[in-house]
């Protein structure tokens, strides 16, 4: 089973205990011995004290979702033991400090407790905060890996604090590592083969979401990032404020988060690539801000690191629920793009997408991954920099901003000659002109505008220009459709599905698409290379769809090939794009299929309610009263098991189910799997086993 589904070390204790740093180098010494890994923090929101661990699963092949079960604890104290002994798989193994007598539940028998004098060793070395160095050494033995990779890692980590410190944390992993070899014997074998690199050697990295979402950020030529501190988006402002200025950008820590996305607004709206990041509360405070992009036009990429809400809420932990306010929140309407990442390497590519899409469209767009992907750290074997594009959108024509300058461009621009920036062309975007070009002078303003910016409140020009604003989206991925073909997945296999004529747009350069837009082509292509959904399985005639957005997408695929081994014919649909929402797509998608399974991380089925909304669900799926029958089913008292540990609740029956998680823990394959199979037996008419 260990080799199958790989094998899940945890390391807990309380926080101020150097949790992360055991975690973090035991992952880093596994990547460099060729082993795939993926690892989930939890921690509570203050600094020291609260109950953490570091969640690591090693596999030999590509992981994208925590596992359900615990192989391995290494815990600190019994606060670790009563906290994670419930996830602990038959036979799992309890490494502790010998400081604290291990009491395990009489109910686990199963279970056996192995104690290392982790702080009395750390303490002879002279600080028994060193513990944690012990703790490397010793998971590495009970994993039979041999010390020295885990002492690399942890000289690699101190050597900036001199030789002296190196030394002496690497000492504690060799006395570690020596002295579980020497006293344990571990329950459960290690059977994992590492994954050697393509081609041999070197190659891969450890990365989170957010470090790969900003680094997309800054291939895609993002130069201003205004920021205000919040969990779990700060990462993002702290790893381009270390970058940004060697490539001439500027990062701004604002005092309030109001202040953050109206200075990236601005800095928009002077040419730059702007950008802001938050989450939770700040998202709400930054929806204002959002509607001025959208009013004055203006091309703003806000990011939504999803956590656990409303108000405070759960700041640490993850949560799918803003989907909704993302797609549709905000006073008035006005169009916006919200892209949701589905893998650490596609949070790469959908923050160069982002970039993009808002020039393309003149709007915000809202990039919005959840924490359980923001902040997970996974192997990965790179970033496809080579997928990057600039497109700027339709910029105006220098040859009629110099007539306009010269005086002479009366007929061409129509309102006295002065430069229509808002001009209601039958595509809705127009072309822009920044502050300084001579010819290009006109008037910024969230109040409702004329063609040249100037306020006015008159019925009809607000009926051109609020028709013209919202024109922007409508088509745009029927612009785009890739003709029933289906697309490469994100997860299965590198690549993606464009349009010939976004791309030939494209290859025309900024002034060919501004041309287009004059001459009232109507509707763009959401953009060329663009994917909306990611597609993977049985294509046609599949027993049961998989559908979900966001981080859900590794679990949702490693839950697919689990049934696909039990020899069922199951699909995955995973929404990247859900705003505008790919109707044809997601429609194509259920109407070839025989029954659908909604897997995500809120207790409101937002995402089932855009797929309904939007009109895509079969005829004859749904009764009268079915979607409200099964949320208040979502919603009775859970069972005991769910209601003392948390988990994913399903509900619906026939051949529309849904599977939710709300706790702060993300999706794990196996409560889809269980859920998956009580759909297949309903459709085939047998009993679960």
């Amino acid at each position: 089973m260990a080799s199958e589904r790989g094998f899940t070390w945890v390391v807990g204790g309380e926080s101020g205990e150097g949790i992360d740093t055991t975690g973090e180098l035991f992952a880093l010494a596994l990547c460099r011995l060729g082993y795939r890994v993926f690892a989930y923090r939890h921690f509570p929101s203050r600094i020291r004290g609260g109950h953490t661990h570091y969640k690591l699963r090693i596999a030999g092949w590509q992981v994208r979702a925590p596992a359900a079960e615990i192989d391995c604890l290494v815990a600190f104290d019994q606060g670790s033991v009563d906290w994670n002994w419930p996830q602990m798989r038959q036979g799992g193994m309890v490494v502790h400090d010998a400081a604290f007598a291990c009491q395990l539940p009489p109910s686990r028998p199963d279970l056996t407790a192995y104690p290392v004098p982790m702080s009395e060793m750390a303490g002879e070395a002279g600080a028994a905060i060193m513990k944690n160095m012990v703790a490397v050494g010793v998971s590495a033995a009970f994993l039979g890996l041999p010390p020295e990779p885990f002492v690399d890692a942890v000289r690699r980590r101190f050597r900036g604090k001199g030789e002296q410190v190196a030394a002496a944390n690497a000492d504690l992993v060799r006395a570690g590592h020596a002295h579980a070899a020497g006293h344990h014997r571990p329950a459960i074998p290690f059977a994992v083969d590492p994954e050697p690199p393509a081609g041999g050697g070197g190659g891969r990295y450890l990365m989170s979401g957010n470090e790969a979402l900003a680094y997309g950020a800054l291939a895609a030529g993002c130069r201003f990032v205004a920021a205000y501190p919040i969990t779990p988006a700060t990462e993002i402002m702290q790893w381009l404020a270390r970058e940004l200025r060697a490539y001439g950008g500027a990062v701004v820590q604002c005092e309030d988060e109001l202040a953050a996305v109206n200075m990236a607004v601005g800095a928009a709206y002077a040419g730059a690539r702007a950008m802001t990041s938050t989450s939770g509360p700040g998202f709400s405070l930054m929806t204002e801000g959002m509607g001025l992009a959208g009013a004055a036009e203006q091309p703003v990429v806000i990011v939504d690191d999803q956590r656990g809400g409303p108000s405070t809420g759960l700041p640490t932990k993850t949560g799918q629920a803003d989907l909704q306010q993302a797609a549709l929140g905000g006073h008035g309407e006005f169009p916006r793009v919200v892209v949701t990442p589905l893998t650490v390497e596609d949070c790469f590519d959908a923050a160069a997408d982002a970039f993009n899409l808002a020039e393309r469209y003149q709007c915000p767009v809202v990039l919005a991954p959840d924490l359980a992907l923001a902040m997970c750290r996974q192997t990965i074997d790179g970033l496809d920099f080579a997928r990057v594009r600039i497109d700027r959108g339709a910029l105006a024509d220098p040859e009629d901003l110099a007539l306009m300058a010269a005086g002479d461009g009366s007929g061409a621009a129509g309102h006295g000659g002065h430069f229509q920036r808002y001009a209601p062309l039958p595509s809705g975007v127009s072309p822009r002109a920044f502050p300084g070009q001579a010819g290009g002078q006109h008037l910024v303003t969230g109040t409702e505008h004329d063609a040249t910016g100037t306020v006015t409140d008159a019925p009809g020009n607000r009926a051109v220009q609020h028709a013209k604003r919202l024109r922007k989206l409508v088509g745009a991925w029927a612009a785009a459709d890739s003709g029933g073909r289906r697309p490469p997945s994100a997860i299965d296999a590198d690549g993606t599905c464009g349009d010939a004529a976004a791309a030939a747009a494209t290859a025309q350069g900024t002034r060919g698409v501004a041309a287009a837009a004059r001459a009232g082509s109507g509707a763009l292509p959401i953009g060329p290379g663009i994917r909306a959904v990611d597609m993977a399985g049985a294509g046609d005639g599949c027993a049961l769809l998989l559908v979900g957005f966001g981080s859900t997408a590794g679990a949702l695929e490693e839950a697919r090939r689990l049934l696909a081994a039990e020899g069922h014919a199951v699909s995955r649909l995973s929404v990247r794009i859900p705003h505008p929402f790919p109707r044809a797509a997601v429609a194509a998608a259920l109407a070839r299929a025989e029954a659908a399974l909604i897997v995500e991380g809120n207790a409101e089925g937002q995402l089932e309610c855009l797929i309904r909304r939007e009109g895509c669900v079969p005829a004859g799926w749904l009764a009268p009263g079915d979607p409200e029958a099964a949320q208040a089913d979502m919603l009775a008292p859970p069972p005991a098991a769910v209601a003392a540990n948390g988990g994913a609740v399903a509900a619906g029956s026939g051949r529309w189910r849904s599977l939710r998680r709300w706790d702060g823990n993300p999706v794990v394959a196996d409560e889809v799997v269980a859920a998956a199979r009580e759909a297949l037996a309903a459709r085939a008419g047998t009993a679960v086993g």
